[in-house]
């Protein structure tokens, strides 16, 4: 089904004009996201700043987030569709994830270290610069590619002339809550958020004042759903992004404080797959070789955790999860 032009246009709860149907708006976020990834793919190909790399890899995860979620109101080329992005997203997040790493050593824990450390974690940098030569030429291979190659052209064919299913002429105000419920439903079903919390009368509170130690603990054992809620913020918070102008004040106070939760979980996470990097690369010696990494290691993980917790007490209180879907409605 061929795009058909919207007839007529309403105005969201912030007051701005925007199309009236999912296919215009649908149309304009992927052509915003397409041009995203293009305009930092000749930087990213020099390496000259990470940022450029960053840019374009949150360009690529728009993009398939767009796709994904609505790919079943799109007819899209087989090259063009959600999983040939993700292949690409993953050799530049590879790539990323070693910069962060690199910066977060070089900028925020070398200094804190003492000498006999720093000697040891010169080393370990060593490693870490040949291993990101190594997944700089992987990317460049993939951006360089004939199949990437084919991504880019079959997307802006299909921008030049959009395919669609019938559902896609629905108005948006109608239809998108109904693509982005399912995934509120997953995220407060999520067993990460009982993480550290107990049953009090009819609902669940965080455990307060836990020790690093405790905290510690927690995130040994129970780090996993913690992991796994991180990416599931992720996902609802892409797609609240896509629809925010829909949902009004309320969607971009969800928003924020989705993001100060993926920060925090984040920060925990980090940190935990720093640790355990430094463990495998000093042959399982690194709180031996590194004790004051290692302590300021667990300190930093505590510190995310007393972040994490103000957040997870919103989303255990009853009421805050019932305004979530009921933002969606108001939508």
């Amino acid at each position: 089904m061929k795009k058909t032009a919207a007839t007529t246009r309403t105005t969201p709860p912030d007051g701005r004009a925007e199309p009236a149907v999912l296919s215009d708006y649908l149309h304009s976020a992927i052509r915003r996201y397409v041009r995203k990834v293009t305009r930092y793919e000749s930087a990213v190909l020099a390496d000259r700043d990470p940022e450029d790399l960053h840019q374009m890899r949150v360009g690529m995860r728009r993009l398939r987030t767009a796709l994904k979620a609505y790919g079943s109101v799109l007819e899209l080329p087989e090259r063009a569709r959600d999983r040939q992005v993700g292949k690409v997203a993953r050799r530049l997040g590879n790539l990323r994830d070693l910069d962060v790493l690199m910066e977060t050593l070089e900028r925020h824990y070398w200094p804190a270290l003492p000498f006999e450390e720093q000697l040891v974690l010169a080393k370990v940098m060593h490693q870490l610069g040949e291993d990101r030569q190594k997944a700089f030429k992987q990317a460049r291979s993939t951006l360089t590619g004939e199949k990437y190659k084919t991504l880019k052209k079959q997307i802006r064919a299909w921008l030049r002339s959009p395919q669609y299913r019938p559902l896609a002429q629905l108005p948006v105000a109608d239809i998108v809550p109904e693509f982005v419920q399912p995934l509120i439903c997953q995220l407060l079903l999520h067993p990460g958020w009982w993480v550290g919390a107990e049953l009090r009368g009819d609902r669940f509170y965080p455990l307060r004042e836990l020790t690093p130690e405790a905290a510690e603990k927690l995130i040994s054992v129970r780090g996993t759903p913690l992991h796994d809620l991180r990416k599931q913020v992720k996902r609802v918070r892409y797609q609240l992004d896509f629809c925010a102008d829909w949902l009004g004040k309320g969607c971009q106070a969800e928003l924020k404080r989705f993001s100060q939760l993926q920060d925090a979980l984040g920060r925990m996470q980090d940190s935990v797959v720093l640790e355990d990097f430094l463990d495998r690369t000093l042959d399982r010696q690194f709180k031996a070789s590194m004790p004051t990494l290692a302590t300021i290691l667990v300190q930093a993980r505590h510190r995310a955790w007393l972040d994490w917790q103000p957040l997870q007490e919103h989303f255990l209180n009853p009421e805050a999860r019932r305004n979530l879907h009921l933002m969606l409605l108001r939508g």
